[in-house]
């Protein structure tokens, strides 16, 4: 994306840099601005803090999470969350970190709480209790929230897409977008003496809103282009014989970028919500998402694209899991190859060889052969054991010829 001219690259530049610091678990950041605090903090931060729709006074934070005033009594009976004055440092084996500063019984400075898969809990200010500036938070798959509220209910917040260039503006609730328009970072400010917030561009005159797939209803706004995944992705006919659309890059995009979402209705593991679709795909340790089949055409769907990227056994990308602020928890993909302009984004399905469909039992056996220098794809099969059935695939004379 090129950039326009009111983008100030330089402090896009200081900004990333600055968000890289707040999540590098081998910065001691709190222990270093909680030592010169008397320095950084005054009560003249304080005064933009009586919005009463913000919830900025707290009761405690401590790893469990932050409390409110109303909380602490319950909180206080709790002896293991009691902190003491003075700074608070906590690094667990499971690379669990919590740091921050206590005075005269409340949070006084710096807060950081990242978790023990490397997400951002929280990160804020605290002047005697009452919240200052903003506060930031990570979701997973590498989105982030930056609000003025501690709870992270605020009807003019930001979200930042994992380029942290994109991103959303507008009304949220906890994780969740309540109505928000698209939007572009083009340069950043001082909240707070050391946080920085993200100064966005005017918003596009597009409204999103929660819009998580249910079995009733899988999209209120299925022609609706995610911003994010708009710039790195687009469908075309698949190079892959038969296998229809595909999903290409529409730029050069790095290792390690997550380029597209791949949106669904969530299901028990193990079971089907409707019936058994080529789509679903593992969500977590307990569920999985499918996507119905006449949501597939992107005549009638095309909020996500993820759906659309083709199998190979030599993949350029892989799937992984990302909360989304408009489809809640989903799957996205993300490169695990530099990728060239016009290249196939390409995931390795992972089917289980004793269910899978026989095109993809038939592609294993392909890549076996080269692999294993048989003499030829059949013989795969035969040496695994595995039965392709009665029924052929409508492109499985391809593999024959």
């Amino acid at each position: 994306m090129a950039p326009l001219n009111e983008h100030d690259e330089g402090k896009i530049k200081i900004l990333h840099t600055w968000i890289e610091r707040l999540c590098d678990p081998q910065d001691n950041l709190c222990a270093g601005l909680n030592k010169t605090l008397a320095k950084r903090l005054d009560s003249s931060l304080l005064a933009n803090s009586g919005n009463a729709q913000l919830r900025r006074r707290v009761g405690s934070v401590s790893l469990k999470g932050i409390t409110s005033l109303d909380e602490l009594e319950i909180l206080e009976e709790e002896s293991e969350d009691q902190e003491v004055d003075g700074p608070v440092n906590i690094r667990k084996n499971d690379d669990t970190i919590f740091e921050g500063n206590y005075e005269q019984g409340v949070p006084h400075g710096y807060f950081r709480h990242l978790n023990t898969f490397g997400d951002l809990e929280f990160f804020g200010c605290f002047f005697r209790g009452t919240m200052v500036g903003v506060c930031w938070r990570s979701l997973p798959g590498g989105g982030f929230l930056i609000s003025r509220s501690w709870d992270f209910t605020d009807s003019s917040m930001i979200y930042l897409y994992p380029d942290c260039r994109t991103g959303l503006v507008g009304s949220f609730q906890g994780c969740d977008l309540k109505s928000a328009q698209p939007s572009e970072v083009i340069s950043c400010a001082k909240s707070c003496d050391f946080i920085l917030i993200p100064i966005m561009s005017k918003p596009k005159d597009l409204i999103y809103s929660f819009d998580p797939a249910s079995p009733a209803v899988f999209c209120r706004s299925p022609h609706l282009p995610d911003p994010y995944e708009s710039l790195f992705v687009e469908v075309k006919p698949s190079q892959i014989a038969n296998a229809g659309e595909g999903l290409y890059a529409k730029i050069d995009i790095d290792v390690g970028t997550v380029i597209s979402f791949y949106n669904g209705v969530r299901v028990r593991s193990g079971h089907d919500w409707e019936r058994p679709t080529p789509y679903k795909m593992l969500l977590d340790e307990t569920s999985d998402i499918d996507l119905p089949e006449n949501m597939t055409k992107l005549e009638n769907y095309r909020a996500t694209l993820g759906h659309k990227v083709c199998h190979s056994f030599e993949p350029n990308s892989e799937t992984d899991v990302f909360y989304h602020p408009r489809f809640g928890l989903i799957r996205c993909i993300a490169t695990i190859d530099n990728i060239k302009a016009g290249e196939e984004i390409l995931i390795n399905y992972g089917y289980n060889l004793s269910y899978a469909p026989t095109w993809y039992k038939v592609a294993w056996a392909k890549h076996q052969k080269i692999v294993r220098g048989l003499p030829d794809w059949k013989t795969a099969l035969f040496m695994n054991n595995i039965q392709l059935g009665s029924r052929r695939s409508s492109w499985l004379s391809d593999y024959n010829a």
